[in-house]
């Protein structure tokens, strides 16, 4: 999993004081229900749906991100939903730390652990749940309720994932924030 070298023009991005880099033409609905932890990046037109929340008791977070986590270009991250007792109702979407999700990807996840991969092109489906140190491979469709155990490579490879995943996905994307995602 060797990240190119990414630029970006300064100019293009807000910075937090969490060290957050957020695309000036990302697409943030609802800011004040999405929480990123540090170290996170929205890249360009990345489309964040926090509007969509449950409206009625319960957390106000729709989506909810850890440290050192990437977004890649127009991505789409938008909390699952269920229909329960005749009642639309979205549910909170949850990013553990250290998690890349690359670009082109439709997420409807309802939680996704620490340490994960996700390649380009992907439709993780309404509350779909990945769980720690796995990597989900270019191209590939999550249905809908899918649970995906640790350490699993999802998609059409048999490489293997297990030894090391977690201190990998760390340090790759420590390694991206700090180094490969560079200001031009």
């Amino acid at each position: 999993m060797e990240q190119p070298k990414i630029h970006y023009s300064k100019g293009g991005f807000f910075f937090t004081g969490a060290g957050n880099k957020i695309a000036k033409d990302a697409l943030i609905y609802g800011g004040d229900n999405i929480g990123l932890k540090d170290h996170c990046i929205v890249d360009r037109q990345a489309i964040l749906r926090g509007d969509l929340r449950r409206s009625a008791a319960g957390p106000a977070v729709a989506i909810q991100m850890g440290s050192y986590c990437y977004t890649g270009k127009n991505v789409v991250i938008k909390p699952p939903f269920k229909v329960y007792k005749q009642t639309f109702s979205h549910f909170p979407c949850k990013v553990g730390d250290y998690v890349f999700i690359d670009d082109n990807t439709l997420v409807e996840a309802a939680a996704i652990g620490s340490f994960v991969h996700i390649g380009k092109n992907c439709v993780i489906g309404g509350s779909v749940v990945i769980k720690d140190c796995c990597k989900i491979l270019d191209g590939t469709i999550i249905p809908p309720g899918t649970v995906i155990p640790p350490f699993t490579i999802y998609g059409e490879s048999q490489e293997d994932w297990t030894e090391g995943a977690a201190e990998l996905m760390e340090y790759k994307m420590k390694e991206f924030y700090h180094e490969k995602f560079v200001e031009i």
